[in-house]
């Protein structure tokens, strides 16, 4: 069973030094290798490494939807039978999340606080307003796709703004009818976590909190 890791990135991140931090830290830690890095369009015509994969999607923020499916497709493509997506500010121990028993489901990761997977709630925030919202795996702590949700997502065009957001409204129709399984899986602070803002001053990561190195000394 082939596994990859995926990690969301972009220009900026790459010429600033998050991958070299990742591969530094957990990255390293990858069985086979089998971790890439994403970034967009304006990472193009610039040198990369054997890890890095320049996809032809924007590079912004509101475009992470359709990196995530250009990431999708890019697995599905190299053979890969689950693929595990992150940020750049994700710290993963991969031989932990790797026995979590993600393979037993097509969708999985922390939903956390949501309404039980396979019903639909009233959500709203700053770009939309969703009536009928299925419950979505966090992409900051990380999730697991099989090649099965991966085909079902990859063919889907977003609609909604968030990536993660809206991989679930894909899937959510294919878990109430049974044809694609979900679970909530206990990763987070456990084998995935992501950058707690709220222990800096509510600041986006950045290589100055030097927080990934710290949690591969605290849990290596």
């Amino acid at each position: 069973m082939k596994t990859l890791f995926a990690v969301k990135s972009c220009r900026s991140h790459r010429q600033e030094g998050y991958h070299d931090e990742i591969m530094d830290t957990w990255g390293k830690d990858v069985p086979n290798g089998d971790i890439r890095f994403f970034t967009g369009d304006a990472d193009r015509f610039l040198p990369k490494k054997s890890n890095e994969v320049c996809l032809g999607v924007p590079d912004d923020y509101m475009g992470l939807p359709l990196k995530t499916k250009g990431i999708i497709g890019w697995s599905l493509w190299n053979g890969y039978d689950f693929t595990f997506l992150c940020d750049t500010d994700s710290f993963i121990v991969p031989n932990n999340l790797l026995r979590c028993g993600f393979e037993a489901f097509d969708y999985s990761g922390r939903f956390g606080a949501m309404p039980e997977i396979g019903t639909t709630f009233h959500y709203r925030d700053a770009h939309g307003d969703y009536l009928n919202c299925h419950p979505w795996a966090s992409g900051g702590v990380g999730y697991f796709l099989s090649r099965k949700a991966g085909e079902l997502v990859a063919r889907e065009w977003p609609k909604v703004w968030a990536e993660d957001l809206w991989v679930g409204q894909v899937l959510g129709p294919y878990i109430q009818a049974g044809t694609v399984t979900a679970s909530d899986l206990p990763i987070e602070c456990v084998s995935a976590w992501h950058f707690p803002r709220r222990q800096y001053n509510n600041e986006s990561y950045s290589l100055k909190h030097d927080w990934m190195v710290k949690m591969y000394v605290d849990h290596h």
